[in-house]
């Protein structure tokens, strides 16, 4: 499913308790931990359901599947291509942080999209300090 900024947000929650949609830092953690680069994409991309040698690893067991985006018109492109991710940091513009995995070997890739757009999304769980 890809939801919207408005869906992610809702105060009902679109995630299960004890979890949250992550901002920008901690998918920065998340693929510095991986180790950056080609590598961290390759550990977040599932084995199977990227095209013919462009798939992953999933050695990080985050099993992305490219679920491409949906325009506020409501069309939808990529599909079987690029995996699009919701930050849960909104900019000033009315924009928010999109983190993509591409169909090939690129590294995580950001860039400002509308909030309107549809997205995947992960939900973190909150751990408690201790």
């Amino acid at each position: 499913m890809l939801y919207n900024y408005a869906a992610i947000t809702n105060k009902r929650g679109s995630c299960p308790s004890g979890f949250r949609i992550p901002d920008n830092s901690d998918w920065r953690t998340l693929e510095a931990t991986l180790g950056n680069g080609g590598a961290a994409s390759a550990a977040l991309k599932t084995a199977t359901g990227w095209p013919e040698g462009d798939r992953g690893t999933n050695s990080s067991g985050f099993a992305a599947l490219p679920a491409g985006f949906r325009t506020q018109r409501g069309d939808f492109f990529l599909g079987e291509r690029v995996a699009y991710f919701w930050s849960s940091d909104r900019e000033a513009d009315n924009s928010t942080t999109a983190h993509m995995l591409f169909d090939d070997q690129r590294p995580l890739f950001r860039i400002q999209y509308s909030v309107a757009m549809g997205m995947s999304v992960r939900c973190l769980q909150q751990v408690e300090n201790p």
